[in-house]
């Protein structure tokens, strides 16, 4: 649930400002019993005239109500984007995550321990406008940093993502039992949203009018390198850091103005943490984690 209030008139502010409110039942748990995951939060922004900017600054509680954990863990951050040059953008963004860990959904770390973490986000764009194709080209980095706990490196806790980069990697959950969306059961590997630095290289086109072509390389690095197993031992092995590298490319035709057609490529390319993994959770025979993941997504977008 979200809310939006306009502050520009309030007080005589001269900058345009703007309240949001959010309101997120993350987790129902139990029916009949007060023992949910909620998340409460305020954003305020607003934009400047010079360099066609805007920034952010948000607040975010997420409460465990649960009777064995009663506890709250607190994300507070801010971001934003600027546009100094024709055809060039940059943008930022930093958190601090404190409080005590709730339930984690993932089913990896116990809760209700005291809890620290931090993620950044850094990035640039330029477009050439003035050239045949409108090419466009730029690089980012972001960061969630990682604990090393419980056998496995988690530190950043993810809330409500809303902004991908990749379309492999990012989906990429480890959980104790199994199941979930891209689901990685092995070892040692921790999930694509905590504990990780992703260097990013992207451009685009558009060879013709109504299509754009996007493409993305991706460099993940685990912040604290993770304890591979020896035949899926935990802690049998040594420490890796290499997850991987993704390549996505996105295709975009426009058909009318108000119907669209996508495809996307993703290929994801494992690197040592995956390779050297040994194992799933709970084997004891090596089994080769360097299988290549692919995947082929058709899209079509229609306005009313």
């Amino acid at each position: 649930i979200r809310a939006t209030l306009d502050l520009s008139g309030v007080a005589g502010l001269s900058l345009p400002v703007s309240a949001d409110y959010v309101y997120i039942k993350q987790d129902e748990n139990s029916v009949f019993e007060d023992d949910d995951i909620t998340v409460q939060g305020l954003n305020f922004s607003t934009k400047f005239a010079n360099w066609n900017s805007e920034a952010d600054l948000y607040y975010l509680f997420m409460h465990d109500s649960s009777p064995l954990e009663n506890g709250g863990m607190s994300t507070l951050g801010t971001r934003g984007s600027a546009q100094p040059a024709e055809g060039c953008s940059v943008w930022g963004e930093f958190a601090w995550q404190f409080g005590t860990s709730p339930t984690d959904l993932e089913g990896v770390l116990s809760s209700g321990r005291r809890h620290q973490g931090w993620a950044a986000n850094l990035g640039l764009n330029h477009t050439l406008k003035d050239i045949a194709m409108t090419p466009n080209f730029g690089a980012e980095w972001r960061f969630y940093s990682g604990k090393d706990a419980d056998g496995a490196a988690l530190g950043w806790r993810p809330i409500a993502p809303g902004y991908f980069t990749t379309a492999i990697r990012e989906f990429q959950a480890r959980r104790a039992t199994g199941g979930g969306f891209n689901s990685v059961t092995q070892v040692g590997v921790t999930s694509g949203q905590t504990n990780q630095h992703e260097l990013g290289l992207f451009g685009g086109l558009k060879p013709i009018e109504d299509l754009s072509v996007d493409t993305r390389v991706s460099w993940f690095v685990l912040s604290v390198p993770a304890i591979a197993p020896n035949n899926g031992v935990a802690g049998g092995g040594k420490r890796h850091s290499f997850v991987g590298t993704e390549w996505d490319t996105k295709f975009t035709y426009s058909y009318t103005d108000d119907v669209q057609f996508g495809f996307l490529y993703g290929l994801f390319l494992p690197g040592s943490v995956f390779r050297d993994a040994g194992g799933a959770t709970g084997t004891s025979a090596a089994i080769s984690g360097d299988n290549v993941a692919q995947q082929l997504v058709s899209t079509v977008s229609v306005k009313f």
